[in-house]
């Protein structure tokens, strides 16, 4: 009985139940009976069955409220303290922050944060069109930075000084005082900077290819003439040369430019899709402040030249009290007009300047007696319309037929071998000066042989030999006649490029043809 007594003394509670209870003993009515307690304390105790050790335990209020604890944090979002919640939640209402803000990178922001810091309900910086900018962490807006949304222009600079231009611009810039100006820079050995211009026919949804005339974009200048601002009259047009295909482009560049005493602008030079320069009817260009009109030619009229010897082909010329040393080169092309003929020739070697004067070698047309290709004597037939090229490129308009700068030799004198066997028919030596530039040389031997006699063959040896000074090598010819009588006619060409930094002469000689 003591010992069952003392395992009892644990429940200080069931003593009390025990001291006011008669009969039989009921634990579970025992328990019902109990004076309740609230609210509950950590030490208030309870039994615990230990399903693990099978045997009667307590367990406190504080061991239950960390259970349930432990538990409830697998499952819901903890009131306070800190907790990882995984997975997307989804709020009926919108969660109330609190009213600090945010201090760290990834700390949710509220409404109030983001008005006040990041735009939105914000307030802006600036004016009405001006666009915004961060400015220290706030928002900032300039009245020479502006954005127009009804004609959707933006704009650098004072708009108070902008002219009155037309609706198609996208862009500008003002400056007063200062110079706009706009700067691309790239690095690197291919990288360049560039401005793209792009033209299509048709529309947007279906564009076409770009057809002959139209332009594909322009750089324009305009300017202030007093009174008013004015329309363009300075441009510079990229144009289609052509209707456009697949693999065929052409394009040329166009200058137009506003003479002066007008105010309409005049289409002044063209580089075509040739790749030649076309200068506009009527105009001119200089070098070196020396006019240079648009056929190629350059005009010097200060001191009229005169001819002082004369040997055909060859003349000089003389221009009295002045240095031309400077101005003009061995290999020039040249042309004047004598006797209402307009005559050219070349410069043959360099200018020499002595006791104030310069004087000229020019070689004129060498095969014509016609005395159209010379230098006439000038005290009947003054020059004019003097004027020079470039070296080794003749000006436009300069005779392109070969035969003004061919030298030929003809031999037509009947030659005759009075008894069969070798004979040698030898019309000389050929010689030509040839001055400095680009030529193509071109050597041709043409023999016509005729041999009347009775029971003989003959054939016929041609040969153009030449000299050391050549530029043409040695060549030989046959042709060969099987008959009592013959007729017969045979030649060689010989061609060769050269281009002269020194004047040369070319020689062709033991020229023979050679009866056997």
């Amino acid at each position: 009985v003591q010992g069952i007594a003392a395992y009892f003394t644990n429940f200080n509670s069931l003593t009390n139940y025990l001291e006011n209870t008669t009969g039989t003993f009921n634990l579970g009515e025992a328990i019902h009976n109990a004076t309740a307690k609230s609210p509950m304390v950590a030490a208030d105790e309870m039994p615990l069955w230990d399903s693990i050790t099978e045997q009667l335990r307590k367990i406190t209020w504080s061991n239950i409220l960390l259970s349930i604890k432990t538990y409830a944090d697998s499952l819901y979002v903890a009131l306070t303290g800190n907790q990882t919640v995984a997975g997307i939640k989804t709020f009926s209402s919108f969660p109330v922050t609190p009213s600090s803000a945010p201090t760290t990178d990834y700390q949710v922001a509220n409404k109030k944060y983001v008005d006040d810091n990041a735009g939105g309900g914000g307030t802006p910086g600036g004016s009405d069109t001006q666009v915004q900018y961060n400015n220290g962490g706030a928002f900032g807006g300039d009245a020479q930075l502006t954005w127009d949304d009804i004609t959707k222009t933006l704009g650098i600079g004072d708009s108070t000084i902008l002219p009155a231009i037309s609706p198609d611009h996208t862009f500008w810039l003002t400056g007063d005082g200062v110079s706009p100006s706009q700067f691309m820079v790239s690095y690197g050995s291919t990288p360049a900077p560039f401005l793209t211009l792009m033209k299509s026919d048709g529309s947007a949804a279906t564009p076409t290819n770009v057809k002959n005339n139209q332009v594909i974009g322009r750089i324009r200048g305009r300017g202030y003439d007093g009174t008013g601002w004015t329309d363009t009259r300075l441009e510079i047009r990229f144009v289609a040369d052509g209707d456009w295909g697949s693999g065929d482009t052409p394009t040329r560049i166009e200058l137009w430019t506003c003479p002066d005493g007008s105010g309409t602008l005049t289409l002044a030079m063209t580089i075509g899709s040739d790749g030649n320069i076309y200068i506009a009817s009527g105009k001119e260009y200089r070098v070196g402040g020396v006019q240079h009109t648009h056929d190629g030619w350059t005009a010097y009229s200060a001191v009229i030249p005169t001819r002082t010897a004369a040997d055909d082909p060859t003349y000089t010329l003389q221009f009295a009290g002045v240095d031309l040393t400077a101005t003009l080169q061995e290999g020039m092309p040249i042309t004047w007009t004598q006797n209402s003929i307009v005559r050219y020739g070349w410069i043959s070697s360099a200018p020499a300047y002595a006791s104030g004067n310069t004087t000229i070698t020019v070689l004129t047309r060498t095969d014509s007696s016609s005395t159209n290709y010379d230098v006439l004597d000038t005290s009947t037939y003054a020059i004019t319309g003097f004027a020079y090229g470039l070296p080794r490129q003749p000006g436009i308009g300069f005779p392109a037929l070969h035969e003004y700068w061919d030298v030929k030799f003809e031999d037509t004198a009947d030659r005759s071998v009075t008894t069969p066997g070798t004979g040698i028919v030898n019309p000389g030596s050929l010689s030509q000066s040839i001055p400095i530039g680009d030529w193509e040389i071109e050597a041709e031997f043409i023999v016509w042989v005729e041999y009347t006699g009775t029971n003989t063959r003959h054939s016929v040896l041609g040969g153009l030999g030449t000299t050391s000074s050549s530029f043409l090598s040695d060549c030989v010819f046959y042709f060969l006649a099987t008959s009592t009588d013959i007729i017969a006619n045979g030649g060689y060409t010989i061609k060769t490029e050269q281009h002269l930094k020194a004047s040369a002469v070319n020689s062709a000689g033991n020229n023979a043809c050679n009866l056997s």
